[in-house]
């Protein structure tokens, strides 16, 4: 029998679900995902949990040390908390910021003589030199508040900054930590049946 099956499982949907994130369309679409995302990771921990539980005396201790990250290191708690707000609250988890483009001068102060636009595209200017600025759409996490108390979206992992902060950064790094905590309960326990 393979006690670990079923948290493979839930690995390979949160594993789906980031690939869902990468692929959405829409804003609704992709916080199904990470909602998906969130409720799959927690699930696999609960089912490896539970697969140990004939090794009750030995499992608790070694899940010791990841109990304490879970608590301590921002990515892990904060992940944790999002899913408990999702699932016990009605706050929003993310934020979509639509983006926008525009237009500045480089300079102090600045001049337009002429200015065409024709189908989205500038077609004649005449002045100061400007500079156009494009800001694409993002999805962002937001604060979360979970029995009381505020979690930020996460800065580090591991003692480690973050370079990305995005909603599929943070799954792809926890999927990483899930998966490594499997493969080492797997290891540990699965032969001891």
């Amino acid at each position: 029998m393979d006690i670990f099956r079923q948290a493979r499982v839930e690995i390979n949907s949160a594993e789906r679900a980031i690939l869902l994130m990468k692929n959405s369309k829409t804003f609704d679409k992709f916080e199904e995902a990470w909602k998906s995302f969130l409720n799959n990771i927690e699930k696999c921990r609960v089912k490896v949990e539970r697969a140990c539980q004939h090794k009750r005396n030995l499992f608790q201790p070694w899940q010791g040390k990841f109990i304490t990250l879970r608590k301590k290191d921002p990515l892990l708690r904060y992940i944790k908390h999002a899913r408990n707000v999702d699932q016990h609250t009605i706050e929003e988890i993310v934020k979509h910021t639509p983006g926008w483009s525009g237009l500045r001068h480089t300079g102090r102060s600045g001049y337009v003589k002429s200015l065409k636009i024709a189908n989205n595209v500038i077609t004649e200017y005449i002045g100061s030199p400007l500079v156009i600025e494009n800001h694409p759409s993002r999805i962002d996490l937001l604060r979360v508040k979970d029995s009381g108390n505020w979690y930020n979206p996460p800065t580090s992992h591991l003692d480690k900054n973050l370079e990305q902060r995005d909603p599929i950064s943070i799954a792809q790094t926890g999927l990483e930590f899930y998966r490594q905590f499997l493969k080492e309960a797997e290891e540990k326990f699965a032969e001891n049946i």
